[in-house]
């Protein structure tokens, strides 16, 4: 009995402690803020690529759709930002220019289907729209503004906003960009 418990002793010595605010015990630095200390000297290369993962074991396929997206920002996160970029734009002056997820949704899919300058979106479903979200907030092409936004069956829901690379961002070229390295 006491071999065992010295040996869970020894197994939870191993693991660092967790902490809800400040990710690892001991540092007082909020995870985020640890992994730019340790980046004192400039982001790793490759460090601002947010594209899909791929493991060993994935098929050759997959390995050349992360080797595409590996040369900056895919199509799929181009069409949301573009999005987020004419939302603003019909918005300005007018109301506040932070938007939610199912604004998002509802604009792309308008937007898609009814303005030929949008023919080029691909189809996206919600849940895609929402991790280019993510992608294109760790990029630091938007950003999560607060949670006074409300869904339309009334619960609370964030709201995103345009930083000023995402607002500055030139997603005609972009777009025009990807195109020419894709392959026919």
């Amino acid at each position: 009995m006491d071999a065992y418990q010295d040996d869970r002793d020894r197994r939870r010595s191993r693991k660092p402690a967790k902490s809800a605010t400040t990710g690892t015990k001991g540092t007082g630095l909020p995870t985020a803020a640890r992994n730019e200390q340790l980046n004192a000297f400039g982001p790793e290369p490759g460090a601002a690529n947010v594209g899909p993962a791929t493991r060993t074991s994935d098929p050759s396929t997959s390995h050349a759709a992360a080797k595409r997206a590996a040369r900056g920002l895919t199509t799929k996160q181009i069409a949301v930002l573009d999005t987020f970029q004419r939302v603003r734009a019909a918005r300005q002056g007018l109301r506040p220019v932070e938007i939610t997820h199912e604004e998002l949704i509802e604009s792309y899919a308008v937007q898609r289907t009814k303005s030929a300058h949008c023919a080029w979106y691909p189809a996206l479903t919600d849940s895609s729209i929402r991790t280019r979200c993510k992608e294109l907030a760790t990029l630091s092409y938007i950003y999560r503004y607060d949670e006074e936004g409300t869904t339309r069956t009334g619960g609370r829901a964030a709201r995103w906003k345009l930083t000023h690379a995402g607002e500055r961002a030139d997603t005609r070229a972009l777009r025009f960009d990807r195109a020419a390295h894709s392959k026919p």
